[in-house]
């Protein structure tokens, strides 16, 4: 999402924080199909709410594997 002036950015991350309640992570674990109804008018540049929602699954995939995110990465 880091894409465009930074200024844009941070007030569509802080939108998107607040469509999830600043809760990613339970978002992530938790959440259930109508959850993700609130986040399909999310869009930012070219990431769609379609893209937003893969995200999340991928995540939630990821998180149901592994316990933290830094493992993706080494």
């Amino acid at each position: 999402m880091a894409c465009g002036q930074r200024k844009v950015t941070i007030s569509k991350c802080q939108k998107f924080l607040g469509m999830i309640d600043y809760a990613p992570h339970n978002l992530m674990l938790n959440h259930q199909p109508g959850d993700l109804k609130t986040l399909l008018n999310f869009r930012h540049n070219t990431f769609s709410a379609t893209d937003t929602l893969h995200f999340i699954r991928f995540l939630r995939n990821y998180y149901q594997q592994h316990d933290m995110l830094e493992e993706a990465f080494l």
